[in-house]
């Protein structure tokens, strides 16, 4: 027989394993429950198939002063259904009690929007099958993830002009009902340079086109709901081309009376509120090309952001109209900014038009050039072309580095200005299809939905004999006539920004310093030759989001060390970093 104290120990090891088993097997069983991924942010995430990302170790966020970056976790269902997943982050500790405050970081779910056939047919991220895929920036709420799916999250980071450059931390933290919470490790590194409130890259984007509305969803609405708007873009780097319907009806373009005089009230409130928001564009059709107005807009410092839009995509049969009215403009007010979309710089309109705006990928490289050496802009337009292999952000179904990769782009290719035809095309347009239409439904269906009711087709017109996927809107209408932003819309951000730093480094790299000389490498994106980033803008230009990522911490650090030349921690800093870039930004393993 077992004595005693035999027995006590027996048992009490027994009693311990007892323990110890259900906490060992319910780890597991936790870590089977659901897991966590790290894709680069311009990556568009299925919801059952494809890469995903590593699994989630420390999330980490790179950026300047003065911008806004996202990190993206994915949030795995295993072998049954999640509930309320959430996902929130703790405020960011930096140097020297330095904060970044919970008010400056977003958690957005990204709603799925389901094409039934991928755009033009066929799509590198869908393929020639239809599917869903992740746009809605969802606002925060709780998201059930059924067995085997996945939810892509956003958790975005603003840093203000004023924040202190350095090191922060914080905790990401998921959870879901019934299961134990996960947390993450969040880091930021704040590079010591700032981005310009106004971009170096003049935008125009059509607002409020005054068709194809739903119901209860219309930026034209009111005065404040079209700035509310306009605002919106705006934080995503965009300066917003407002014609259409609330053009008129709230004077936005300065409005002439019966009279014979003026009205600027619309445009004075539009351009006071905005101007110190960064805009960068205002469209006035051919009014700036009225002496009252150009006047009105040179007292106020707003006459170089006007400029006269007429004549879109014009055939050359409509050339000696378009001469005739662009000379009456220019006689009337010289100087005035003519923007011509659809053409590369043409001699019979050299002297006329100062702003060139052809398709991107279909441009006359070399006439462009020759236009901005005679000191006349150089812009881009995208729509529905161009196609694959060029990038293009107007499609719901294309990759996301089309999008972040445009800013590149415009930048290696010398583009000042991008233009966009609309933002908020969300109905079909009746007399397009004489036949009766579906009840849509309404904004709080869509909403309840998060959008996986939403048609992305809203022009039900074939392209190149496929659907139009994403054509024609970059925001989706929100409860109480709020817009949401879209996945596309925040990685064009992204891209701009980008746009924002090279140039902000350009200007710095102006001597024949090692740091100058560093900074002008890393700015050709034809280097180095066996990871180019961009060589032409059809099919040599990279599909790997880590690398442009790589290339932008690059970019920052080199960007530091013009700002603290003589600090000592950034080359080691740099070094140790070189060291750990195949940890930081992993690139696909190659075929």
């Amino acid at each position: 027989m077992l004595g005693i104290r035999t027995f006590v120990k027996i048992n009490w090891l027994a009693a311990l394993i007892l323990m110890i088993v259900p906490l060992v097997f319910g780890a597991a069983a936790h870590a089977d429950s659901f897991s966590v991924t790290n894709p680069p942010s311009s990556q568009k995430i299925l919801p059952m198939t494809g890469d995903a990302g590593p699994e989630a170790d420390t999330l980490r966020i790179a950026m300047a002063r003065g911008e806004y970056e996202p990190v993206q976790i994915v949030v795995h269902a295993g072998d049954k259904p999640l509930q309320k997943v959430r996902v929130s982050v703790s405020s960011l500790s930096g140097p020297k009690g330095s904060i970044l405050p919970k008010g400056q970081v977003a958690v957005t779910p990204l709603g799925y929007v389901t094409c039934k056939m991928p755009s033009n047919t066929w799509t590198r991220l869908l393929g020639d099958k239809g599917g869903e895929v992740p746009d809605v920036l969802l606002p925060d709420r709780p998201m059930d993830v059924q067995k085997g799916r996945r939810q892509p999250y956003y958790i975005t980071v603003r840093t203000l002009p004023t924040d202190q450059a350095g090191d922060y931390s914080g905790t990401v933290r998921i959870s879901a009902t019934g299961e134990k919470t996960r947390e993450l490790p969040l880091l930021v590194r704040v590079y010591d340079i700032v981005l310009p409130v106004k971009s170096h890259l003049r935008t125009a984007f059509g607002m409020d086109t005054g068709y194809r509305k739903l119901k209860d969803a219309d930026p034209g609405q009111d005065m404040d709901t079209l700035l509310r708007y306009a605002k919106a873009l705006l934080a995503h780097r965009i300066s917003p081309c407002v014609y259409g319907a609330s053009s008129q009806k709230f004077n936005v373009i300065p409005k002439k009376g019966e009279d014979g005089i003026w009205d600027f009230s619309g445009t004075d409130r539009f351009l006071s509120e905005l101007v110190p928001l960064g805009l960068t564009t205002f469209y006035t059709c051919a009014s700036a090309g009225d002496p009252t107005v150009a006047e009105h807009l040179k007292k106020r410092g707003w006459f170089d952001l006007a400029y006269v839009y007429m004549f879109d995509e014009a055939p050359m049969a409509e050339l000696p109209r378009i001469r005739e009215q662009y000379q009456a403009l220019v006689r009337a007010v010289p100087g005035v900014k003519i923007l011509q979309v659809g053409w590369s710089s043409t001699k019979p309109l050299e002297g006329l038009v100062n702003i060139w705006c052809p398709l991107l990928g279909r441009d006359d490289t070399d006439a462009l050039r020759k236009a901005r050496e005679r000191g006349e802009e150089t812009w881009w337009y995208v729509c529905n072309v161009p196609l694959i292999p060029y990038p293009n952000f107007s499609w719901v179904d294309y990759p996301g580095i089309d999008a972040r990769i445009t800013g590149w782009m415009s930048y290696k290719y010398r583009i000042q200005g991008l233009l966009y035809y609309a933002v908020d095309i969300w109905d079909q347009h009746p007399t397009e299809h004489p036949q009766p239409l579906t009840t849509k439904p309404s904004i709080e269906e869509y909403d309840r939905a998060n959008y996986a009711n939403w048609e992305p087709d809203t022009y039900k017109k074939l392209n190149y004999g496929g659907p139009r996927n994403g054509c024609g809107w970059l925001l989706y209408p929100g409860l109480g006539n709020t817009p949401i932003p879209s996945m596309r819309l925040a990685i064009l951000r992204d891209g701009f920004e980008d746009y924002d730093l090279f140039k902000e480094v350009e200007i710095l790299a102006t001597g024949e310093g090692e740091a100058a000389v560093r900074a002008r490498e890393l700015l050709d994106f034809t280097t180095p030759f066996d990871k180019p980033i961009i060589v032409s803008r059809d099919r040599n230009w990279t599909m790997v989001d880590n690398l442009l990522m790589r290339r932008r911490e690059a970019i920052l650090k080199i960007a530091e060390e013009f700002r603290q030349p003589n600090n000592p921690y950034l080359k080691d800093l740099r070094d140790k970093q070189a060291k750990m870039e195949d940890k930081l930004y992993p690139l696909p393993a190659k075929k």
